[in-house]
């Protein structure tokens, strides 16, 4: 259960690095988000960003970081929404898979792979709450 913890904490540490990057990029430079249209696969996928996100980058990439954050908050809490936010991460990278086909793409593959897999676990305690265990059994040492 340790593993399956850790790399849940480490799926949220993900998603809230994510959220920061993209919260960085979108109000230092908008523009920057539209070559990624460029590596899509899928004719509709590059139509959807040029047309209807690039009309208003900033307003569609914080909705982007409103979901990174919502779902390590979710992933760093317990039962049921560490699952919610998990079944949120893996819909959102396999809609990412044909935006980053060469090569990069995988990555999103593998990370809906593991996050799958970490929705047939189940999760009892929150992260702080485990965080706050490790220091209080640490300290009695």
């Amino acid at each position: 259960m340790k593993f399956f913890n850790a790399t849940r904490i480490f799926m949220g540490i993900i998603y809230f690095t994510g959220a920061a990057t993209n919260f960085y990029l979108v109000l230092s430079n908008p523009q920057i988000y539209r070559d990624f249209a460029g590596f899509a696969i899928i004719p509709f996928y590059k139509t959807l960003w040029l047309q209807i996100v690039m009309k208003n980058p900033i307003v569609w990439i914080m909705l982007v970081v409103a979901f990174e954050i919502t779902a390590a908050v979710f992933i760093f809490n317990k039962g049921n929404l560490v699952k919610i936010g998990l079944a949120g991460v893996v819909i959102f990278n396999l809609f990412l898979f044909p935006f980053w086909w060469f090569g990069w793409s995988f990555i999103n593959l593998f990370l809906a792979l593991i996050q799958f897999i970490l929705i047939r676990q189940e999760y009892d305690s929150t992260v702080i709450e485990m965080l706050s265990a490790g220091l209080r059994k640490n300290k009695g040492r």
